[in-house]
């Protein structure tokens, strides 16, 4: 026997089926679209990595200028390898004598060349995350623009060079992005994006010797 729907229940089966019919199409035509959403939000992210890779490039590429170390004279060779290899940031008098730290002094005698500011430079680009502070501390003293520069630089490194020479500052070897700082009797392990603050805002323009003190 065959069986026969009423014809009303044909026409609600008729519905049924452009219901279903229409809600597929929907579907489909909404999927596409929000895959194009998808893709369009990674070519967005994509694009501003690219333009920021690209900005941090030319800010290196322009601050990094020509250097060679062996231009320098003997002194002030010694006293950039001194600060290149330095494993501590200390300012003013530090230790139970006050005394000036033979880095500072350092710093002193390469900020008395008359093209230090490319040495500078070139600390912050290479040197330990200790002698990079240094680097940016003189090109605050030196030039207000370069500093700038290097004040970005050095927040985009990422390669900390291993101690050469650690004496006795070795309990106190940092790591990922810390640095170890004296000041009068304290030795510190501090956050290196708090140290570049503390140069920025000229908390360390007091603890220098007043002859290199910036005017500004």
């Amino acid at each position: 026997m065959v069986s026969v729907l009423p014809l009303s229940s044909l026409c609600l089966l008729g519905e049924l089926e452009l219901l279903q019919l229409d809600s597929l199409h929907r579907h489909s035509a909404q999927k596409p679209l929000r895959i194009e959403t998808k893709v369009g939000l990674v070519m967005n992210r994509f694009f501003v990595l690219v333009v920021s890779v690209a900005l941090l490039s030319g800010i290196a590429g322009a601050f990094q200028g020509d250097f060679n170390r062996n231009q320098l004279t003997p002194k002030r060779r010694s006293a950039y390898l001194t600060l290149a290899s330095a494993s501590v940031f200390a300012v003013g008098g530090v230790g139970y004598g006050n005394q000036i730290s033979q880095e500072e002094l350092a710093l002193y005698d390469l900020l008395d060349k008359p093209q230090s500011v490319a040495a500078l430079r070139r600390l912050v680009q290479s040197g330990t995350y200790e002698g990079a502070l240094y680097g940016l501390l003189g090109l605050r003293i030196k030039d207000h623009e370069e500093f700038n520069r290097a004040v970005e630089v050095l927040k985009a490194r990422k390669d900390r060079p291993k101690w050469e020479t650690t004496g006795p500052f070795e309990q106190f070897r940092p790591d990922d992005d810390t640095v170890t700082t004296a000041r009068s009797c304290f030795i510190i392990n501090e956050q290196r994006d708090k140290v570049v603050a503390a140069i920025r805002s000229g908390w360390y323009d007091q603890l220098l010797r007043p002859l290199y003190r910036p005017s500004r």
